[in-house]
């Protein structure tokens, strides 16, 4: 039997816990930071936005266009006065210039240099909110990590690395791939992978045979213009062990995982 990893429960559990906390008076702001061209964010933007209003943090949302847009996103990130978001894709001169001005007491996804830091001390605590997701949704359904093969494909330092770490330091056997590994290469290591987690935001890198009846499948990608993932497909009934459905698996948990990192970061565990 193949089963369907979603994330759902464990995000209204977190759900629970976040109204908890914004019941007791614990409010943190949020800022959220795109550029609403950029198709792609805008599907993350609006979970973002949904979620913060259904558990009752405010948010503001910040639109770049231009450098005009550029510096007055700026000016409100270096007031550190909310737990900043940025939606990617941004262009890179933005999003550098943005992390360089942002306090890592208001950086939830764990861009900032000393944020980036932390991720080599072994504290799974420290990953970004993706990789964390990751990592809380293996454990949540029992799926064994240690002594497991994994292979990661995609290399980026906000997804892939922080993934591989995590799984790392859960003891699995990590191997890192890229979309400039030649396609027999990655698809024979895929095939062999006991965890698969698919970060390329590239879509046609596994296809059905790279599959194999043991095998975990974590697609972190989505991709607006087909509403699908990494995969670009559904496995069928046996052909993978469990998989994470696009939509549906990953991306709740994803941002429900993203306040609770910014309330360890304004030090209101919850």
């Amino acid at each position: 039997m193949t089963f369907r990893l979603s994330g759902k429960p464990l995000r209204l559990s977190d759900e629970g816990r976040i109204k908890k906390a914004v019941g007791e008076g614990r409010k943190i702001p949020f800022l959220i930071v795109f550029d609403p061209r950029e198709k792609d964010s805008l599907p993350y933007v609006g979970s973002v936005s949904r979620f913060l209003a259904l558990v009752g943090l405010p948010l503001r949302e910040l639109t770049i266009e231009d450098q005009t847009d550029y510096m007055k996103a700026l000016d409100a990130v270096k007031a550190n006065d909310a737990a900043v978001i940025l939606a990617r894709p941004l262009k890179p001169e933005w999003e550098e210039g943005i992390l360089k001005g942002l306090s890592s007491r208001n950086d939830p996804d764990m861009q900032t240099a000393f944020n980036k830091s932390l991720l080599y001390s072994g504290n799974i605590d420290c990953l970004p909110a993706t990789a964390k997701a990751v990592l809380r949704l293996l454990s949540f359904y029992g799926i064994q990590v240690t002594g497991k093969k994994a292979l990661v494909i995609g290399r980026s330092l906000t997804v892939g690395l922080p993934i591989a770490r995590g799984l790392l330091d859960l003891n699995a056997l990590v191997e890192i791939a890229h979309s400039k590994v030649p396609l027999p290469t990655l698809r024979r290591e895929a095939k062999e992978a006991d965890i698969l987690v698919l970060a390329s935001g590239k879509v046609g890198l596994v296809d059905r045979d790279s599959l194999n009846s043991n095998q975990v499948i974590v697609d972190v990608g989505y991709h607006a213009s087909t509403h699908s993932g990494d995969l670009g497909f559904v496995p069928l009934e046996g052909e993978v062990q469990a998989y994470t459905p696009v939509p549906g698996g990953l991306g709740p948990l994803t941002v429900s995982t993203l306040v609770l990192n910014a309330y360890g970061l304004w030090g209101q565990s919850i």
